[in-house]
């Protein structure tokens, strides 16, 4: 009988024992998942806040390569800009082109003036040469053929190049000391011409 009361007494120990032991166990798992899941926020954070890092940098980088290319862009519309001012500096207009050819072809049948230049077939200096014995009289015509073939060529060139038809000269050459001064136009340019047998042909052109 003793012995019995004895394990009915120990019987109950070990029962306080096992559920002592469940509850141990219990509060391991417990305290691990509460010590893991901020171990996670954490590293979840730290990569977050990595890559948030990052893209900024590269937004930033982005920012910088955007001005740099605007600044670029910037300078290289004014190389650009001051090259075109400078090449229509340096290209003379038509009027001026066909001004400067027509001296080269007439040379001192042609005078200019600011914005229009006359050539003409009897420069007043030829009256100057004297007349003082046979030969000079053959050098002065000479001359003056010569001065007048180069005025007629000159003329001829500056009406096709500022666009004066073949018929203008035609009535040059038609022109007398009775009709006064005639004239003809076209959309950029006016040329004018009188003659008489003293001065010869004269022609002036001008721009509009």
């Amino acid at each position: 009988m003793e012995e019995k009361k004895v394990n009915e007494q120990e019987e109950p120990k070990s029962q306080d024992e096992s559920v002592t032991t469940e509850d141990i166990k219990s509060n391991q798992v417990r305290s691990e998942k509460i010590t893991t899941i901020p171990e996670t926020s954490l590293t979840d954070k730290s990569s977050a806040d990595a890559t948030s890092t990052v893209a900024d940098v590269v937004a930033t980088k982005k920012k910088i390569s955007k001005k740099k290319l605007g600044i670029i862009i910037g300078i290289a519309g004014i190389v650009a800009v001051i090259a075109i001012v400078l090449v229509i500096a340096l290209i003379p207009s038509e009027f001026n082109r066909v001004m400067k050819e027509c001296r080269e072809i007439g040379t001192v049948t042609v005078t200019t003036g600011k914005g229009n230049f006359t050539i003409d077939t009897n420069p007043d200096y030829m009256s100057e040469i004297g007349t003082g014995g046979e030969y000079e009289d053959i050098v002065k015509d000479a001359m003056l053929r010569t001065f007048q073939d180069n005025a007629l060529e000159a003329i001829q060139h500056a009406n096709k190049e500022l666009g004066f038809p073949d018929s203008v000269y035609s009535r040059m050459l038609r022109t007398n000391a009775l009709m006064g001064r005639q004239s003809e136009e076209n959309d950029k340019y006016v040329v004018s011409w009188t003659y008489h047998p003293d001065d010869g042909l004269v022609v002036t052109y001008r721009k509009k």
